[in-house]
């Protein structure tokens, strides 16, 4: 825990926490509203579900609300969201140290053996960066080994805790509150509650309520996005046009990079080697072991192969889960979402490898640890990307005339409840505080991208302005580059129905012709 606590020190200062960009935008600013007394609701609109509402605010359904909730929250104590965010991921990072610890523990793993393998968890970068910025990823991770956990203590009581069936309920209810893919944990509790009900009669009552519990908290959010956007999912049912193949394929990938690290390219040398050849020991002595089929060597006492099957089943049917999504929805970004149930297959690493690990083979556990702390540590020494609002901030900061920033020309001209659209857009609101509509990658929306459905958006929304950004790299902001529209915007040829209001260095603004009335 005091390494833990060292790790986010240093990323306090090195990686400028909190740390906030994509979907953190949007979390605080619906926390913002909500700790204002207004609703729970976003003043910027994005995803075609958002853009499909048609005026602002827009019901905040394309996210689960638990995180901005618990901002809000925190927010009454006059904290400022940004820090409440932070604090909130901190937590979840320390916690999930704690608590994979404890299941490592819990299936069998020697303390020390656990210990050895919170060093993979607390020495990488991408964990640590979570635990220091606005998003939910350190908080969801917590939850889910905390459903893990109380599993593992399920099975260990063998009913005599009637409690531990419905807290198992309330935690998996509550993960979808905090990240929507906790509806692939809601099913992995479900059928173990279910097959609990089933096989204990005397837990048979409690796994009932337990079960009704959790399908009833995550009703509750079901409905409301049933409500406010005609779909139990919020809405959140783009196609990303991903085939089966290029999923399978993405997966191996994605859990490449969580045990390698992203942000360091991985080539083929002596370092990888040895991670492999370690790997490859420790796999051949832990079947070995495990072969004798002895509980009592494998550190498993009382628990049997029960607590081991569970523990691996909840994490793989989240994988399952998320390749479903990944197949049917825009969730691309495979590694974040693999990355809570990384800390999971840790622990259960852990316990296989404290079934051998005595004597000279404890030499191979170590070396194993050591090998992946020693590849994925180097990203430490990388810093992660600047958030985007920080470089939209430099830019916004450029005078349009001597003493006036693009910021304050901006704030001029909309007021507080002025609507334009841009480039960037998430960022822009979260500088502006001004309603913003933001244009999407293109490769994430089923919407057209051409000058009459820019114009259509503009009016629907009664968006004044259009920012673009020319001076930024076109691999940094696909929604300019992949869009002819506005590519063409940011080279200057407008249509008529745009006007050229000011230009700075970095950026254009242009005025929508009719939109604004």
């Amino acid at each position: 825990m005091l390494a833990g606590v060292v790790a986010l020190w240093f990323s306090y200062g090195r990686d400028g926490a909190p740390y906030i960009t994509n979907d953190g935008y949007q979390y605080l600013d619906a926390a913002s509203n909500l700790a204002a007394g207004k609703c729970l609701c976003t003043r910027v609109a994005l995803f075609d579900e958002q853009i499909a509402f048609g005026h602002f605010p827009v019901p905040f359904t394309h996210f689960a609300p638990g995180y901005s909730l618990l901002i809000s929250g925190l927010s009454l104590t006059s904290l400022k969201p940004e820090i409440a965010g932070y604090l909130i991921s901190a937590a979840g990072f320390l916690v999930a140290i704690w608590l994979m610890q404890d299941v490592a523990v819990t299936l069998g793993a020697s303390a020390c053996v656990a210990a050895a393998f919170s060093l993979i968890l607390i020495t990488h970068a991408t964990a640590v960066l979570y635990g220091s910025a606005v998003e939910t990823e350190s908080l969801f991770t917590a939850v889910l080994l905390a459903l893990v956990a109380l599993v593992l203590r399920d099975i260990r009581s063998q009913g005599a805790n009637r409690l531990l069936p419905i807290g198992i309920g309330v935690v998996a209810g509550l993960s979808y509150w905090i990240r929507y893919p906790g509806l692939f944990l809601l099913g992995g509790a479900g059928l173990y509650l279910i097959t609990t009900a089933w096989r204990v009669p005397r837990e048979r009552r409690v796994a009932i309520v337990g079960l009704l519990t959790a399908v009833l908290l995550a009703a509750a959010v079901q409905i409301r996005n049933a409500v406010y956007m005609g779909s139990w999912r919020g809405g959140f049912k783009s196609g990303s046009g991903e085939t089966l193949r290029e999923v399978a394929t993405g997966t191996v990938r994605a859990f490449a990079h969580l045990v390698t690290g992203d942000r360091v390219p991985v080539r083929f040398g002596v370092g990888l080697a040895f991670l492999l050849l370690c790997a490859a020991l420790a796999l051949f002595f832990g079947v070995q072991t495990w072969r004798q089929r002895d509980s009592a060597r494998l550190g498993l006492e009382g628990l049997g192969w029960a607590s081991f099957g569970w523990a691996l089943f909840i994490g793989i049917a989240y994988v399952g889960g998320v390749m479903v999504a990944a197949l049917t929805t825009i969730a691309a970004d495979l590694p974040r979402y693999y990355f809570p149930a990384y800390p999971l297959f840790l622990a259960c690493a852990a316990a296989f490898c404290s079934s051998f690990a005595k004597g000279k083979k404890s030499i191979v556990v170590a070396l194993l640890v050591f090998s992946v702390v020693a590849v994925e540590a180097r990203n430490l020494f990388v810093p992660p990307p600047v958030p985007d609002w920080i470089v939209t901030k430099a830019i916004l900061a450029e005078e349009v005339q001597p003493g006036v920033s693009l910021t304050e020309w901006l704030r001029q001209r909309l007021g507080p409840d002025g609507t334009m659209a841009a480039v960037e857009g998430q960022a822009v609101h979260y500088i502006l505080r001004s309603p913003v509509v933001a244009v999407i990658p293109a490769a994430a929306t089923s919407r057209r991208g051409d000058g009459p459905a820019f114009q259509s958006l503009m009016r629907q929304f009664r968006a004044q302005y259009l920012l673009v950004f020319p001076g930024l790299d076109p691999d940094r902001i696909p929604e300019q580059s992949s869009y002819e529209f506005v590519r063409q915007l940011a080279s200057g040829d407008a249509p008529t129905w745009l006007e050229p209001a000011v230009r700075t260095r970095d950026a254009v603004v242009y005025k929508c012709v009719g939109c604004g009335t």
